[in-house]
C-alpha cells in the first residue's frame, strides 16, 4: 500500500498549503507494519527537501511502526 507524503511548512495554517513530496510504501511483515521504501517526487512546482532530510527519509526503509503507529 502507498501513503502520500506531504510537507507542512512552519507557519502554515491548516492543510491547504501542504505540498506533496512523495509516497511511502508500507507492508505487513509477519504482523509488523513496516515501511518498504520512500519514493520522493521532484518537481519544479513542489517543495524539495534538503539532502539531510532525504537521507533520513531513505533510512526509514524496513523501519517498523510501534504500537502507537509511529516510527521511533
Amino acid at each position: 500500500m502507498s501513503v502520500p507524503l506531504y510537507i507542512h511548512l512552519a507557519g502554515s495554517q491548516g492543510r491547504q498549503d501542504d505540498q506533496r513530496i512523495g509516497s511511502a510504501f508500507i507492508w505487513l511483515d509477519d504482523g509488523q507494519l513496516r515501511i518498504r521504501k520512500i519514493q520522493l517526487e521532484e518537481s519544479e512546482d513542489n517543495a524539495s527537501v534538503s539532502e539531510q532530510t532525504r537521507q533520513q527519509l531513505m533510512a526509514l526503509a524496513n523501519a517498523p511502526f510501534n504500537e502507537a503507529l509511529t516510527i521511533p
